[in-house]
């Protein structure tokens, strides 16, 4: 795993009972910049804090509802400079680098990196060793994580863009796949080269088939999200099926979660598109609806329930065999059901939450390891259910083109909606006047009458990296649609 040391220290911070950690670490390792964004990441909150300044953090944000995170850990010189009542709020330990690593040389681990150190702790000796042993293991270790084929990447991709048509499945796989080995390492960014020359022909694609995937037939696969209840209507009518759809899990995190499945399940793999632009409130509810979104349509979960029961009853199915679920399996009388939809929300959250792919794989990882979808695929399999896999839309790891002004922004929060990668405007004028007032765009982006969408990885901010959604690059758009069945 990436990130083995990262998780580790996060597992034991978040297996506390209390939500407040006072943590004395006397050789510095917790006060690391990397160290606090890595653990950030988790939402777990780092404060290096003294005297007043303590207090005020403690009165102003830890008790906060509205900033809480999940754990909060205050770095402190020793319980007795802590004031009584700060004190009875937490868990007090001391947190020593050289606990983690006693297989290894100290004096050379305290000069580690981050990523180093979750190297060496996912790959531990049977021995103790001498520093220099330390540090000739870590060179290879290091070698063998930049083991990746760069050569045999390019030739691959170069020869899959080549064909005519493109087989889009065998593109996001090669590139998903890339991105999960590379992500962190010194090759990241010729991948990101490759995968940012793919979506150039992707974009070419969708502007010719993505308006005639609307009305395709949905019986042999689902081309658009809009599709897929169409689709598992024709073929599943009469089936005990269970719909899950993972909020913006882009097809290289499915990758990770495909790797996390045990063994013997039967996977039908192939994508479909999420709705242009890739936002929620268009395209899960393309997939609840079974049709084209509406405009005026509001994004919550009981909506949705009730997009799934109207499709399903139209289609005669009882309403005692219609369910919907959010967030975790409601076992009841599910025997009776035939018809079942569950929506993960928290990999959206943790992915607005990432500054880059480094932190949302580490975060993915982290997700799939607390097993709640594999435990709920499990359950759902054991029940006679056949599965569908599928998301709303993926994610980008996006850079800033500049925040919009205050004039930029009229018209897009009451019947028009804003993202980082989309505007859509209430009046066609407005957004016919932002791309007249920012030609220097105009090749990034692409309108559809009211709505502007970032084709590629920019986005309307001032950041140097985010993760987010709402264009149409082929890491948003390019969806995994999956039957589970045991083997």
């Amino acid at each position: 795993m990436a990130n083995a040391f990262v998780n580790h220290i996060a597992e034991e911070f978040l297996a506390s009972p209390k939500r407040l950690i006072l943590v004395r670490n006397p050789d510095g390792f917790l006060r690391m910049p990397e160290v606090q964004k890595a653990l950030k990441a988790y939402s777990i909150r780092l404060c290096d804090k003294q005297g007043i300044d303590l207090r005020i953090d403690f009165e102003l944000r830890y008790k906060a509802t509205d900033q809480q995170a999940d754990k909060t850990v205050y770095l402190i010189s020793s319980l007795e400079a802590i004031l009584e009542d700060i004190a009875s709020e937490g868990e007090y330990r001391v947190f020593h680098l050289a606990d983690y690593f006693p297989e290894y040389n100290f004096n050379f681990i305290s000069g580690c990196s981050l990523s180093d150190l979750n190297l060496l702790f996912a790959n531990k000796p049977l021995t103790n060793l001498s520093k220099q042993e330390t540090e000739n293991h870590l060179a290879t270790l290091r070698a063998t994580a930049n083991s990746f084929d760069l050569g045999a990447f390019k030739q691959k991709a170069e020869v899959l863009l080549g064909t005519i048509p493109i087989d889009w499945y065998q593109v996001i796989e090669l590139l998903s796949d890339a991105l999960v080995q590379t992500v962190g390492t010194a090759q990241a960014e010729q991948v990101w080269l490759v995968v940012n020359q793919a979506n150039t022909s992707f974009q070419e694609e969708l502007s010719v088939s993505f308006k005639s995937s609307l009305n395709s037939s949905p019986i042999k696969r689902p081309q658009v999200v809009s599709r897929i209840l169409p689709h598992l209507s024709f073929k599943h009518t009469k089936d005990k099926i269970a719909l899950i759809v993972v909020d913006g899990m882009a097809y290289w995190q499915y990758q990770l979660l495909r790797d996390s499945l045990e063994d013997g399940l039967k996977l039908e793999e192939g994508v479909t598109y999420s709705w242009i632009p890739s936002i929620t409130q268009l395209s899960r509810q393309a997939i609840f609806r079974g049709d084209a979104p509406t405009s005026s349509y509001e994004q919550k979960p009981k909506n949705e329930e009730n997009l799934w029961h109207s499709f399903w009853k139209r289609k005669g199915i009882s309403p005692t065999s219609i369910r919907y679920s959010h967030d975790t399996v409601e076992p009841i009388d599910l025997d009776k059901v035939t018809k079942y939809a569950l929506v993960f929300k928290e990999l959206d959250d943790k992915m607005h939450s990432s500054s880059d792919y480094v932190d949302l794989k580490s975060l993915t990882e982290n997700w799939l390891a607390k097993e709640k979808i594999s435990n709920a695929i499990n359950t759902l399999l054991e029940l006679g259910f056949i599965l569908f896999l599928t998301t709303d839309h993926g994610n980008i790891q996006a850079q800033g083109w500049r925040s919009l002004k205050d004039r930029e922004k009229l018209g897009t929060t009451k019947t028009g909606s804003r993202s980082a990668r989309h505007l859509g405007y209430s009046d066609q004028w407005l957004a016919e006047d932002f791309i007249k007032l920012n030609a220097d765009i105009a090749p990034s982006v692409a309108y559809d009458g009211k709505g502007i969408y970032f084709k590629d990885t920019l986005s309307f901010s001032n950041e140097e990296s985010l993760v987010t959604h709402g264009g149409s690059h082929i890491l948003e758009v390019l969806i995994p649609f999956v039957k589970i069945t045991h083997g």
